[in-house]
């Protein structure tokens, strides 16, 4: 107990009174008041974590979609940075699509550089190189090394552009059908005077540039019409459990043996010198297939003739 005095003062005669105050009330208040501030400040502190958690949170989600966008683009699942971003990100947003376009051009004009260039001298180098077998021997021996030097040039820069275009265009998706069907028109009047009959069905996707997809199907079409007495028949068919497109595409001619298959698809190597074209065709189609994953079958055709299996990548929606 603590005993204090308390001196009233008043006119007449001065007061003590004596006020008994008990230790244990002032330190169990002292206590519950410690406590309350302690969880007080605790709850402070708590909800102020929290709230600059939420901030960093939600004032940096548009730089984690920035991120993601980018990710995208680089699996080839995008070519820019779309939709609307805040106006904090917008100016940066802007910038890389610029610069995306910027070399989505440039590498497009070189790759057509590249392919108008190899396109324009692959024939004189056929010519040059059946012509070279008829000069005397070291003179025949001197133009095949330097035709060959020529023709590894060629190739070399060729396949570059179009390993850069394949990767840069993964992300597209190009309907097959309507290429197919214009390149049908196109090989109907050209091969009219034989009236050969081209039967396209099936639709499908490619994951990949539409130049490329032409001259593909191009090559194997007009092999087809070439050899065809009368039919060409075109079947496509995605796969969207393992994102594959298969263009199958069958004649009713002569066909080939199996031992003769490589050699149609080797660069330069054909099996009829009177037929037209440098031997190209399907060595084409086999390395443009190659630069996005993709492959070129061979085989027996259900109407006589030969049968080209040609696998790529399905342009998923």
């Amino acid at each position: 107990m603590v005993s204090r005095s308390i001196v009233l003062a008043s006119s007449d005669t001065p007061v003590d009174v004596s006020v008994a105050l008990d230790r244990t009330e002032l330190r169990g208040a002292r206590r519950a008041f410690n406590t309350m501030l302690a969880w007080s400040l605790g709850a402070l502190g708590m909800g102020l974590m929290l709230a600059v958690a939420a901030q960093v949170r939600f004032g940096l989600a548009p730089l984690k979609r920035l991120r993601q966008s980018l990710s995208a683009m680089q699996a080839r699942r995008e070519s820019r940075l779309g939709g609307k971003w805040p106006t904090e990100v917008e100016p940066l947003v802007s910038e890389i699509n610029t610069l995306l376009d910027h070399n989505a051009q440039a590498l497009d004009r070189s790759r057509r550089q590249a392919a108008d260039l190899a396109h324009a001298v692959k024939t004189p180098l056929a010519v040059l190189a059946n012509e070279a077998a008829s000069l005397p021997g070291p003179a025949a021996d001197a133009v095949s090394r330097q035709v060959d030097a020529m023709r590894h040039q060629v190739d070399r820069h060729l396949a570059r552009a179009r390993a850069a275009g394949a990767a840069a265009a993964r992300g597209q998706r190009i309907e097959a059908g309507p290429a197919v069907r214009e390149l049908t028109r196109a090989l109907t009047r050209l091969h009219g005077a034989r009236q050969i009959d081209i039967d396209v069905q099936g639709e499908g996707h490619f994951a990949g540039d539409r130049q490329d997809l032409v001259e593909m199907l191009g090559n194997l079409l007009d092999n087809a019409c070439q050899w065809a007495r009368s039919q060409v028949r075109v079947r496509l068919r995605e796969d969207t459990a393992a994102a594959v497109l298969e263009v199958l595409v069958e004649d009713d001619g002569p066909g080939m043996s199996p031992e003769v298959r490589d050699l149609a698809t080797a660069r330069f190597g054909r099996l009829d010198e009177s037929a037209a074209g440098s031997g190209l065709g399907l060595a084409i189609v086999t390395e443009i297939a190659a630069m996005y994953e993709g492959s070129l079958d061979l085989g027996a055709s259900a109407l006589g003739g030969l049968g080209a299996r040609l696998r790529l990548p399905a342009g998923m929606p």
